[in-house]
Protein backbone atom coordinates (compact mmCIF):
# COMPACT_ATOMS: atom_id res chain seq x y z
CA UNK A 1 0.00 0.00 0.00
CA UNK A 2 3.06 2.73 0.72
CA UNK A 3 4.98 1.58 -2.39
CA UNK A 4 1.15 2.25 -4.38
CA UNK A 5 1.11 5.52 -2.70
CA UNK A 6 4.37 6.81 -3.54
CA UNK A 7 4.04 5.77 -7.05
CA UNK A 8 0.71 7.38 -7.14
CA UNK A 9 2.45 11.02 -5.34
CA UNK A 10 4.97 10.71 -7.79
CA UNK A 11 2.51 10.52 -10.77
CA UNK A 12 0.82 13.39 -9.59
CA UNK A 13 4.44 15.38 -8.90
CA UNK A 14 5.30 14.40 -12.80
CA UNK A 15 1.90 16.00 -13.99
CA UNK A 16 2.33 19.03 -12.16
CA UNK A 17 6.08 19.69 -13.58
CA UNK A 18 4.32 18.80 -16.59
CA UNK A 19 1.81 21.28 -16.80
CA UNK A 20 4.58 24.04 -15.54
CA UNK A 21 6.37 23.10 -18.66
CA UNK A 22 3.45 23.93 -20.93
CA UNK A 23 2.31 27.49 -19.18
CA UNK A 24 6.47 28.16 -19.28
CA UNK A 25 5.99 27.87 -23.14
CA UNK A 26 2.51 28.97 -23.13
CA UNK A 27 2.93 32.31 -21.22
CA UNK A 28 1.52 35.46 -22.18
CA UNK A 29 2.91 37.71 -24.98
CA UNK A 30 4.97 40.15 -24.67
CA UNK A 31 5.63 43.27 -27.21
CA UNK A 32 8.87 41.62 -28.01
CA UNK A 33 7.22 38.61 -29.23
CA UNK A 34 4.79 40.90 -31.28
CA UNK A 35 7.79 42.54 -32.77
CA UNK A 36 9.52 39.07 -33.98
CA UNK A 37 6.47 37.98 -35.69
CA UNK A 38 6.49 41.23 -37.47
CA UNK A 39 9.91 40.87 -38.27
CA UNK A 40 9.61 37.32 -39.65
CA UNK A 41 6.19 38.55 -41.67
CA UNK A 42 9.21 41.29 -43.92
CA UNK A 43 12.12 39.28 -43.68
CA UNK A 44 10.22 36.18 -45.42
CA UNK A 45 9.19 37.50 -48.65
CA UNK A 46 11.93 40.59 -48.71
CA UNK A 47 15.32 38.85 -47.78
CA UNK A 48 14.88 35.96 -50.35
CA UNK A 49 14.12 38.45 -53.31
CA UNK A 50 17.42 40.76 -52.69
CA UNK A 51 19.91 37.97 -54.77
CA UNK A 52 17.90 37.75 -57.62
CA UNK A 53 16.89 41.55 -57.55
CA UNK A 54 20.73 42.01 -57.49
CA UNK A 55 21.07 39.16 -60.50
CA UNK A 56 18.64 41.22 -62.41
CA UNK A 57 20.71 44.15 -62.13
CA UNK A 58 23.64 43.54 -62.78
CA UNK A 59 22.39 41.83 -66.12
CA UNK A 60 20.58 44.89 -66.95
CA UNK A 61 23.59 46.90 -66.92
CA UNK A 62 26.59 44.68 -68.17
CA UNK A 63 24.42 42.52 -70.48
CA UNK A 64 22.04 44.67 -71.95
CA UNK A 65 20.48 41.47 -74.12
CA UNK A 66 16.94 41.88 -73.50
CA UNK A 67 16.23 38.96 -76.31
CA UNK A 68 17.23 36.86 -73.40
CA UNK A 69 15.81 38.93 -71.05
CA UNK A 70 12.29 36.39 -70.80
CA UNK A 71 14.47 33.46 -69.97
CA UNK A 72 16.42 35.21 -67.61
CA UNK A 73 13.41 36.38 -65.36
CA UNK A 74 12.01 32.94 -65.24
CA UNK A 75 15.26 31.97 -63.90
CA UNK A 76 15.50 34.19 -61.22
CA UNK A 77 12.23 33.73 -60.47
CA UNK A 78 12.82 29.98 -59.88
CA UNK A 79 15.82 30.96 -57.81
CA UNK A 80 13.43 33.40 -55.57
CA UNK A 81 11.15 30.56 -55.06
CA UNK A 82 14.08 27.81 -53.91
CA UNK A 83 15.94 31.06 -51.48
CA UNK A 84 12.18 31.56 -50.02
CA UNK A 85 11.23 27.65 -49.54
CA UNK A 86 14.60 27.57 -48.11
CA UNK A 87 14.70 30.45 -45.75
CA UNK A 88 10.53 29.96 -44.33
CA UNK A 89 12.09 26.49 -44.10
CA UNK A 90 14.88 27.92 -41.48
CA UNK A 91 13.26 29.84 -39.31
CA UNK A 92 10.18 27.32 -39.11
CA UNK A 93 12.90 24.90 -37.80
CA UNK A 94 14.09 27.61 -35.03
CA UNK A 95 9.81 27.93 -34.11
CA UNK A 96 8.82 25.42 -31.56
CA UNK A 97 5.28 24.57 -31.09
CA UNK A 98 3.53 22.22 -28.59
CA UNK A 99 0.97 19.59 -28.99
CA UNK A 100 -1.81 19.23 -27.00
CA UNK A 101 -5.39 20.70 -25.85
CA UNK A 102 -5.06 24.83 -24.75
CA UNK A 103 -7.74 27.00 -23.63
CA UNK A 104 -7.60 30.84 -23.41
CA UNK A 105 -5.17 29.97 -26.09
CA UNK A 106 -4.69 33.72 -28.06
CA UNK A 107 -2.60 35.10 -25.98
CA UNK A 108 -0.02 32.38 -25.53
CA UNK A 109 3.43 32.42 -27.11
CA UNK A 110 2.53 28.48 -28.35
CA UNK A 111 -0.51 30.08 -30.17
CA UNK A 112 1.63 32.98 -31.88
CA UNK A 113 4.18 30.49 -33.03
CA UNK A 114 1.52 28.55 -34.57
CA UNK A 115 0.55 31.57 -36.81
CA UNK A 116 3.75 32.04 -37.56
CA UNK A 117 4.51 28.60 -38.77
CA UNK A 118 0.93 29.16 -40.63
CA UNK A 119 1.95 31.91 -41.99
CA UNK A 120 5.42 30.58 -42.88
CA UNK A 121 3.74 27.27 -44.78
CA UNK A 122 1.52 30.11 -46.58
CA UNK A 123 4.56 32.07 -48.27
CA UNK A 124 5.77 28.89 -49.45
CA UNK A 125 2.82 27.57 -51.29
CA UNK A 126 2.07 31.40 -52.47
CA UNK A 127 6.02 31.45 -54.42
CA UNK A 128 5.25 27.64 -55.67
CA UNK A 129 2.15 28.88 -57.19
CA UNK A 130 4.90 30.81 -59.43
CA UNK A 131 6.24 27.87 -60.43
CA UNK A 132 5.48 25.61 -64.02
CA UNK A 133 5.18 22.09 -61.50
CA UNK A 134 2.17 19.82 -60.54
CA UNK A 135 -0.18 20.22 -57.52
CA UNK A 136 1.52 16.88 -56.16
CA UNK A 137 4.79 18.77 -56.53
CA UNK A 138 4.14 21.69 -54.63
CA UNK A 139 2.36 19.85 -51.68
CA UNK A 140 5.30 17.75 -51.67
CA UNK A 141 7.76 20.51 -51.40
CA UNK A 142 5.87 22.46 -48.94
CA UNK A 143 5.06 19.38 -46.61
CA UNK A 144 9.02 18.68 -46.44
CA UNK A 145 10.01 21.91 -46.06
CA UNK A 146 7.97 22.65 -43.58
CA UNK A 147 9.31 19.63 -41.49
CA UNK A 148 6.62 17.04 -42.73
CA UNK A 149 7.54 13.31 -42.86
CA UNK A 150 6.62 11.73 -46.33
CA UNK A 151 7.50 8.17 -47.42
CA UNK A 152 8.78 6.59 -50.68
CA UNK A 153 5.89 7.49 -53.52
CA UNK A 154 3.28 9.40 -51.69
CA UNK A 155 0.96 11.83 -53.93
CA UNK A 156 -0.50 14.86 -52.00
CA UNK A 157 -3.34 16.37 -54.19
CA UNK A 158 -5.44 17.31 -51.42
CA UNK A 159 -4.83 20.22 -48.85
CA UNK A 160 -2.45 19.86 -45.40
CA UNK A 161 -2.90 22.08 -43.01
CA UNK A 162 0.30 22.07 -40.10
CA UNK A 163 2.52 19.99 -42.40
CA UNK A 164 5.14 19.95 -39.24
CA UNK A 165 2.16 17.59 -37.90
CA UNK A 166 1.57 15.07 -40.42
CA UNK A 167 2.99 11.78 -40.64
CA UNK A 168 2.00 9.80 -44.71
CA UNK A 169 3.82 6.36 -45.17
CA UNK A 170 5.29 4.54 -48.38
CA UNK A 171 2.86 4.76 -51.45
CA UNK A 172 -0.21 6.68 -50.07
CA UNK A 173 -2.84 8.87 -51.71
CA UNK A 174 -4.32 11.87 -50.32
CA UNK A 175 -7.42 12.81 -53.45
CA UNK A 176 -8.35 16.02 -54.56
CA UNK A 177 -10.06 18.67 -52.16
CA UNK A 178 -9.44 16.34 -49.32
CA UNK A 179 -7.96 18.10 -46.02
CA UNK A 180 -5.73 16.86 -43.45
CA UNK A 181 -6.07 19.27 -40.55
CA UNK A 182 -4.33 18.88 -37.36
CA UNK A 183 -5.83 21.47 -35.70
CA UNK A 184 -9.04 22.06 -34.05
CA UNK A 185 -11.08 24.91 -32.39
CA UNK A 186 -13.53 23.68 -30.05
CA UNK A 187 -15.01 27.15 -28.23
CA UNK A 188 -12.15 28.85 -26.31
CA UNK A 189 -9.77 25.73 -26.55
CA UNK A 190 -7.23 25.43 -29.21
CA UNK A 191 -6.43 21.36 -30.18
CA UNK A 192 -2.43 20.72 -32.09
CA UNK A 193 -2.61 16.61 -32.13
CA UNK A 194 -0.22 14.78 -34.75
CA UNK A 195 -1.86 12.98 -37.79
CA UNK A 196 -0.18 9.57 -38.49
CA UNK A 197 -1.02 8.11 -41.96
CA UNK A 198 0.19 4.26 -42.67
CA UNK A 199 1.29 3.12 -45.97
CA UNK A 200 -0.60 2.03 -48.71
CA UNK A 201 -3.26 4.19 -47.21
CA UNK A 202 -5.96 6.29 -49.93
CA UNK A 203 -7.96 9.19 -48.82
CA UNK A 204 -10.42 10.25 -51.25
CA UNK A 205 -11.39 12.99 -52.43
CA UNK A 206 -13.28 15.65 -50.39
CA UNK A 207 -12.22 14.25 -47.30
CA UNK A 208 -11.12 15.42 -43.73
CA UNK A 209 -8.91 14.10 -41.19
CA UNK A 210 -8.85 15.61 -37.88
CA UNK A 211 -6.29 16.16 -35.23
CA UNK A 212 -4.71 12.98 -33.17
CA UNK A 213 -5.84 10.29 -36.40
CA UNK A 214 -3.79 7.32 -36.77
CA UNK A 215 -4.65 5.78 -40.24
CA UNK A 216 -2.91 2.52 -39.82
CA UNK A 217 -1.40 0.33 -43.14
CA UNK A 218 -3.46 -0.26 -46.13
CA UNK A 219 -6.61 1.44 -45.59
CA UNK A 220 -8.93 3.19 -48.16
CA UNK A 221 -10.87 6.27 -46.84
CA UNK A 222 -14.40 6.82 -49.67
CA UNK A 223 -14.62 10.05 -50.84
CA UNK A 224 -16.55 12.97 -48.98
CA UNK A 225 -15.51 10.97 -45.25
CA UNK A 226 -14.87 12.46 -41.98
CA UNK A 227 -12.01 10.82 -39.68
CA UNK A 228 -12.90 12.34 -35.88
CA UNK A 229 -10.67 13.75 -33.89
CA UNK A 230 -8.24 10.78 -32.07
CA UNK A 231 -9.38 8.37 -34.24
CA UNK A 232 -8.07 4.92 -34.98
CA UNK A 233 -8.49 2.96 -38.15
CA UNK A 234 -7.52 -0.62 -38.46
CA UNK A 235 -5.78 -1.75 -41.54
CA UNK A 236 -7.14 -3.70 -43.59
CA UNK A 237 -10.65 -2.28 -44.54
CA UNK A 238 -12.71 0.09 -46.64
CA UNK A 239 -14.10 3.51 -44.17
CA UNK A 240 -16.96 5.27 -45.70
CA UNK A 241 -18.75 8.05 -43.83
CA UNK A 242 -19.16 11.06 -41.71
CA UNK A 243 -18.05 10.05 -39.07
CA UNK A 244 -16.35 7.09 -40.71
CA UNK A 245 -17.16 3.39 -40.51
CA UNK A 246 -16.27 0.33 -41.31
CA UNK A 247 -17.63 -0.51 -44.79
CA UNK A 248 -15.65 -3.21 -46.23
CA UNK A 249 -12.49 -6.23 -45.67
CA UNK A 250 -10.00 -5.48 -48.17
CA UNK A 251 -8.67 -8.56 -50.16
Amino acid sequence: MENQKEEDERKKEEEKEAEKEVMKIQNVLSRKDILVFSSIILSSIILPAIIPSLFLGLYLNFCGNFVLLPVFVVVLIFLYAILTCLFCGFLSLKIKVIEGEFKNYTKSKNFLNWQIKCFLYGVIRWVLNFLPITIGLKNYIAIKVLGGKLGINVLCVGDVMEPYLIEIGDNSIVGVKSLICPHLIEGNKLILKRIKIGKNVVIGANSIIFPGAVIEDNVIVGANSLVPKNKKLEGGWIYVGNPVKKFKKLG
